[in-house]
C-alpha cells in the first residue's frame, strides 16, 4: 500500500530530557470508532466480550488459534475506508514511541525492523496529525518530537546505538508521569470553575516497542499511574500504553502475559495496557496503527460514552 509523502523537517535532537510535548491542542469532537468489520477488511477481530473485559490485552495473545488469527488481521492490507476511519480516530491523539534500545535489540535485525515500521509509521502520521509523532529511548537521551517523515525517523536512529539495560518503568514515570501531571493540573482548574480544562488536553497513546524483560518494576508505576487517572476521573480513552514485542524472547512475552493478566483484576485499577506479543512476523506501521486503534476502541467499548467524556 502506498501513502502519499509528506516531507516535514528533521526531529529535534537533544541530549537532555525535553520538557515533554505539549499535549494541549484542543481535540475535534470525538465522534466514533471504527466499527468491526471482518478482521481481513482492516478492521480490528471483535476480540473482548464483556466477559473478557478483565483481560488487557487488544488481542487474546496465547491461544494459537487466535495467534493465527491475529496475524491474519495484522499482516492483511487495510481497505481505503478502513483506513480512513483508522486516521480520523487516531487524529484525535497524540503519538509517543517509547522505543527499546537495550544491548539486545541489535540482534537479529531488530533495531533496523523498528526503525523502518516507525519510518513509515511517521509518513503515515504527517496525513492525519499535524504534529506528527514523537519518538523517545529507555535509555539514550536524545529525543525526536513531532516526526513527520522517515528521513526524520532514520536520522534519530542513527544517532542511538543500543546498549546498556531495559529500565521501561524509569521512561513511563518521566513521560507518562509528566502527561498525568497536566491532566492533574487540568483537574485542579476544572474544581475552579473551568470546565473545559480536562477537554483542551489531547489524548495521548505511548507505545513501547520492547524485545526483552524489563530491568526495573513498570507493573508498579503503571498501577501508581492509573490510580491517579482514577483519582482525577479522567475519560477512560485519555491514556493509554501499548506494549509491542519486537523479537521471540520467551520472557519478554511471559512479561507481558503477566501486565495483560495481573493489573487491573489484582490491583483494582483502570485497565490502561494493551499487549501485543510477537506474532511470528516482522513489525509493520500498518500493525503498529491496528494495535493502537484496537486499545483505543477497546477502552471506548468498555465504558460507552464514559471513555470520551469527562465527568
Amino acid at each position: 500500500m502506498k501513502f502519499p509523502l509528506s516531507w516535514g523537517r528533521s526531529p529535534s535532537i537533544k541530549v537532555k530530557h525535553p520538557d515533554p510535548h505539549p499535549y494541549t491542542a484542543d481535540p475535534p469532537p470525538y465522534t466514533s470508532v471504527v466499527s468491526p468489520e471482518s478482521h481481513m477488511n482492516g478492521a480490528p477481530p471483535t476480540g473482548r466480550s464483556s466477559a473478557a473485559a478483565g483481560s488487557s490485552s487488544v488481542f487474546e495473545p496465547f491461544s494459537s488459534s487466535r495467534r493465527l488469527r491475529d496475524i491474519a488481521y495484522l499482516q492483511a492490507p487495510m481497505r481505503q475506508d478502513s483506513k480512513e476511519n483508522a486516521l480520523d480516530t487516531l487524529r484525535t491523539y497524540d503519538t509517543v514511541v517509547i522505543m527499546d534500545d537495550s544491548g539486545s535489540m541489535q540482534i537479529e535485525g531488530r533495531w533496523e525492523q523498528a526503525c523502518e515500521a516507525l519510518s513509515e509509521l511517521a509518513q503515515i502520521a504527517a496525513t492525519y496529525d499535524r504534529d506528527g509523532i514523537d519518538i523517545h529511548f529507555l535509555n539514550h537521551p536524545t529525543c525526536g518530537m513531532n516526526i513527520k517523515d522517515p528521513k526524520g525517523v532514520r536520522h534519530l536512529f542513527r544517532h542511538v546505538q543500543p546498549e546498556g539495560p531495559t529500565p521501561i518503568a524509569n521512561k513511563l514515570d518521566i513521560l507518562v508521569g509528566d502527561y498525568v501531571d497536566k491532566l492533574e493540573r487540568a483537574g485542579r482548574r476544572k474544581h475552579k470553575g473551568d470546565a473545559l480544562a480536562l477537554r483542551q488536553i489531547k489524548p495521548v497513546n505511548f507505545i513501547v516497542i520492547t524485545d526483552g524483560v524489563p530491568t526495573d518494576e513498570p507493573m508498579d508505576s503503571i498501577v501508581s499511574l492509573a490510580r491517579r487517572l482514577d483519582h482525577e476521573h479522567v475519560p477512560l480513552a485519555q491514556v493509554g500504553i501499548q506494549f509491542v514485542q519486537i523479537g521471540n524472547d520467551k520472557e519478554a512475552t511471559e512479561f507481558l502475559k503477566q501486565l495483560d493478566d495481573d493489573l487491573s483484576g489484582i490491583f483494582g485499577v483502570r485497565d490502561i495496557v494493551d499487549t501485543t506479543p510477537y506474532l511470528g512476523t516482522s513489525l509493520t506501521a500498518t500493525m503498529l496503527i491496528k494495535i493502537l486503534l484496537g486499545g483505543i476502541n477497546r477502552r471506548v467499548d468498555r465504558r460507552g460514552g464514559e471513555a470520551v467524556m469527562s465527568k
